[in-house]
């Protein structure tokens, strides 16, 4: 045990000297940290994912697979305002973009196919909520921020379009997580996110960004800490048809919820979901 505090103190004072900027020491201090954390008397412990079995630990995706959930290879567009303290963070099977101003994601973005929604159909639903790690604390929600607050823990990619263990694993994440009144999370919404995985197995491969919308002056925050949203979008695109459509519902329990199309979510929340909403677009809202 003394022998590896030893050792691993040693690789931080050779990383640490080696580092010439500020931001790179605390970069290396947190993974130093979290190898640290992996630790048992100097024996690695991988993280335990509830949807198997055995214990396994769930490795980050690479920036080619990451990238793979954009349409070409492009992340939406936010104005300065949204993108302040905003940090990107690669997931398995999704990619979201995370506001340390909310607290919640800003949006997340996957490429859902016909095989992959297959596969998510034979994966049993087990709830893992938890923390996201990788964040720093004075950025990070809580648990305990959604305890009885009268708020669900809305997920933004959801978990039955996870088609393995390990993406339904970091679909439970909160970085993954917003605020959403319970009967639109647990209505249309997921009426919604339906809709979408009937509309993939019918029209092919789709990109879809999935997000929240802070309109007002306003807005309401879970315990001080969590900005609640007062949008929900969808943008939808199929590639090999050239075809969009889009949803966005007010977060309250009797809310407006519209199907429309990309251009009218963009105007509303100042924003470009997708990399393609500059072109005319056909629009389809159905099966």
């Amino acid at each position: 045990m003394r022998s590896f505090k030893l050792l691993s103190v040693l690789v931080f004072t050779i990383l640490v000297s080696a580092c010439k900027h500020d931001a790179v020491v605390k970069e290396v201090t947190n993974r130093v940290n979290d190898e640290l954390s992996k630790t048992k008397y100097g024996q690695y412990i991988p993280k335990t994912n509830p949807y198997d079995n055995q214990a396994t630990a769930t490795a980050i995706p690479d920036e080619k697979s990451c990238l793979a959930n954009l349409y070409n290879k492009k992340e939406p567009l936010l104005g300065d305002a949204l993108r302040y303290k905003s940090e990107r963070l690669c997931f398995n099977g999704f990619v979201v973009l995370y506001s340390g101003i909310s607290k919640t994601p800003m949006w997340s973005a996957e490429l859902l196919t016909k095989s992959r929604i297959e596969q998510a159909r034979q994966m049993k639903r087990v709830d893992n909520f938890h923390e996201e790690t990788r964040l720093s604390d004075d950025v990070r929600s809580r648990l305990s921020d959604y305890t009885q607050t009268g708020y669900d823990r809305g997920h933004l990619s959801p978990n039955a379009d996870m088609p393995n263990s390990a993406s339904q694993f970091d679909s439970f994440s909160l970085a993954n997580i917003a605020p959403q009144d319970p009967q639109l999370n647990r209505g249309e919404w997921s009426s919604i996110e339906s809709n979408v995985r009937k509309m993939v197995m019918k029209y092919g491969d789709a990109y879809v960004v999935t997000g929240t919308g802070f309109v007002g002056k306003n807005i309401k925050r879970l315990k001080g800490n969590v900005m609640v949203p007062t949008y929900f979008y969808k943008a939808v695109y199929f590639p090999k048809t050239n075809q969009s459509f889009g949803y966005i519902a007010e977060n309250t329990a009797n809310g407006t919820v519209q199907k429309t199309d990309v251009k009218s979510i963009n105007k509303l929340l100042g924003i470009n979901t997708v990399s393609y909403t500059h072109l005319t677009l056909p629009t389809i809202y159905s099966v």
